[in-house]
């Protein structure tokens, strides 16, 4: 069961690099497809922006599964310069690692507990 995700986004195309981004973003779902098809992750999701400000959030694939899978994934070398690539022909490319599934009842309890041991 997913109780992590691994969520991307990106803005607009660097002015130039349209093409090279296209071709990056090809890679980047093969990648996540060949990681579903092996059982690694469970579901990748993609959505590209029909309205909005597309300069800022163009789209976003969101990537679920064991948290230690992502973590073996996060740390091969392919991942990372996947990632690279995507930093350079894209603007406002983030990349974030969330909690989710049981994990999220988890992250409640701790905080509450902090709160409660702060005095908030």
């Amino acid at each position: 069961m997913a109780n992590r995700s691994i969520m991307y986004t990106w803005g607009a195309g660097v002015p130039g690099r349209e093409q090279i981004g296209l071709e990056v973003f090809q890679a980047a779902l093969g990648f996540w497809g060949a990681k579903q098809a092996a059982g690694e992750v469970d579901d990748v999701k993609v959505g590209v922006s029909r309205t909005g400000n597309v300069e800022v959030l163009g789209g976003y694939l969101l990537v679920e599964g064991d948290g230690s899978k992502l973590d073996a994934i996060a740390n091969s070398e392919e991942y990372k310069v996947l990632n690279a690539k995507a930093f350079h022909i894209v603007k406002h490319f983030t990349i974030s690692h969330c909690d989710t599934g049981d994990e999220i009842p988890k992250g409640i309890e701790r905080l509450v507990k902090v709160r409660g041991e702060l005095g908030l």
